[in-house]
């Protein structure tokens, strides 16, 4: 009849084949008695586009499946992305605008508020890469084969100027990377924007990446990290950087990380 629908009436949810199983504002689920079937994170995806009737359980484990971020999002508990996890962003694009903003991130930085406790385990993943500017597009982007900048500057190939421009906050990160110049392919996209604010302990052992990807060259230029967190350990990597065999390369992006005990 058009109404909500709640996930709870189905006895399995079965998400495999790249298959996406959205979460609109009118949805109802609780992820903690919820069936889900999984294929892995590189087959499965949830997409949390309205997280108003989403009860999450005190403690989620990540794991099988993609989380797609599309939405800001606020949750109590302990979160843990498993080998099997990853926490990521859908990457659609803005094509009607020219100039400086033509190829721009469709979606808000990837935004999450978690009171409790976040933790990445090796192998896991949050990652925005490749979810900035297109390829040639944004405010650092460059003319002729050179890699896109944002917090650096873009690398070239033959050192005479004009170069592109730095930009974004070094406090308060919040841009994309932009694109490097690739003929008319979205084949050296920046990173994106991820925002997480974690009242516990942050314990990073694997990724948490907002780089330009592994494409081709020049590359763009990283995204933006903004962490927020009570305590941070971990052995793992943050990571906003350009992927480093593309040459030339795209400048680096910006990380800022708060710990506020």
């Amino acid at each position: 009849d058009g109404g909500p629908v709640n996930l709870g009436d189905f006895a399995d949810i079965i998400v495999t084949n790249n298959g996406v199983l959205g979460i609109n504002t009118d949805t109802i689920v609780n992820f903690g008695t919820a069936n889900l079937r999984l294929s892995g994170r590189d087959k499965s995806f949830i997409a949390l586009r309205g997280a108003g009737g989403v009860t999450f359980p005190p403690n989620w484990s990540i794991s099988g499946f993609t989380l797609l971020v599309d939405t800001n999002t606020m949750a109590t508990g302990s979160w843990t992305v498993t080998t099997n996890g990853r926490i990521s962003q859908s990457s659609s694009k803005h094509w009607s605008s020219a100039g400086t903003n033509f190829g721009y991130p469709y979606m808000a930085p990837l935004t999450l508020t978690l009171n409790g406790n976040l933790t990445v385990d090796p192998g896991g993943e949050i990652t925005v890469d490749g979810a900035g500017y297109v390829s040639q597009c944004g405010p650092g982007r460059q003319e002729g084969d050179r890699g896109g900048c944002h917090g650096g500057q873009g690398g070239d190939n033959d050192g005479t100027p004009p170069y592109g421009n730095t930009y974004g906050s070094i406090l308060r990160p919040t841009n994309a990377g932009s694109g490097g110049f690739w003929g008319n392919w979205n084949d050296a996209p920046g990173g994106g924007r991820m925002r997480l604010i974690v009242t516990g302990q942050t314990t990073v052992n694997g990724q948490m990446t907002a780089r330009a990807p592994i494409r081709s060259n020049p590359g763009g230029a990283g995204g933006s990290i903004w962490l927020t967190t009570a305590s941070l350990a971990g052995t793992g990597m943050i990571d906003a950087s350009c992927v480093k065999d593309t040459n030339p390369g795209g400048g680096g992006g910006r990380v800022a990380v708060y710990v506020t005990n």
